[in-house]
């Protein structure tokens, strides 16, 4: 049976992930396309498809080994030191008016998009290991909802502060957010962390110390995978040249930089609503 309140602190921790989530994508977005211009989006992206191609040697050849809750709780608390840390260092410069301000705003775009896929990857896989395959299926569609909820909440959220404040603002909400999500963290994993303990601690075993290349191509010779590499591989691709395009628009046909910003947490606000 599922224990008091296990899905209900599930479904509010992926709630605040998912509002930092999308409060920082729509901050960091708006900051980027007023301050420096669509075109550099384009090598932005570059950077966080490296990213996510280097992303299992850091991450995925460690999960195993690792407390999941304290993982989760680690990558929170660096998510909201880093951020708080560049949004300082930017405001900082940017009202020195030193001529680098920028290359802070340049850093916190690929670092969202970064954080957005280890914490959603890591709390999926705490969400797994405290449920049996029943809870999982009764549970998870809700958990999902609440989840799609707090995306939803962030972009609206996001829309409305953009009118009395700037995009800076979004920043430290965006922090706010993570903070919260950082407590509920703790909270749960106070819980239920003899749940989360790593898979070598459980079964006795050493770490396995088969190379990562090994790994890789064991799994490239599953059609299943091949197949989902294709399909997310061009997917992407066109993803990005929408965003792209898209961006590109607005920026040459609106002149006030407040309207600008507005257009871009509107567009944000319909990816979430999209299926």
């Amino acid at each position: 049976m599922d224990k008091p309140g296990k899905k209900q602190q599930l479904a509010r921790l992926l709630y605040f992930i998912f509002g930092a989530t999308i409060v920082g994508e729509t901050g960091v977005t708006s900051l980027i396309v007023s301050e420096v211009g669509v075109s550099v989006l384009s090598k932005l992206n570059f950077i966080n498809g490296v990213l996510l191609f280097l992303l299992p040697t850091f991450f995925f050849s460690q999960i195993d080994s690792s407390h999941r809750g304290n993982l989760l709780q680690k990558t929170l608390r660096a998510a909201i030191g880093i951020v708080s840390i560049l949004f300082i260092l930017y405001t900082l410069s940017a009202a020195a008016d030193l001529t680098f301000y920028t290359a802070f705003l340049l850093i916190l775009y690929p670092l969202s998009y970064l954080l957005k896929t280890i914490l959603f990857l890591t709390f999926w896989t705490v969400a797994v290991d405290v449920n049996d395959t029943m809870e999982a299926k009764l549970s998870f569609p809700e958990i999902t909802a609440w989840g799609f909820i707090g995306g939803l909440s962030g972009a609206i959220a996001s829309r409305l502060l953009l009118i009395p404040f700037s995009p800076e603002f979004i920043l430290l909400f965006w922090v706010f957010l993570y903070i919260l999500a950082y407590l509920y963290t703790a909270k749960f994993n106070s819980i239920y962390g003899q749940h989360l303990v790593p898979i070598e601690a459980i079964s006795g075993r050493s770490k396995n110390t088969r190379s990562l290349i090994g790994d890789i191509k064991e799994i490239l010779t599953m059609p299943l995978v091949k197949n989902i590499g294709y399909l997310y591989f061009f997917t992407y691709i066109a993803i990005f040249m929408l965003d792209y395009f898209f961006g590109l628009l607005p920026v040459l046909s609106i002149k006030t930089l407040l309207i600008l910003r507005g257009f871009n947490s509107h567009f944000i606000l319909l990816i979430v609503l999209s299926p």
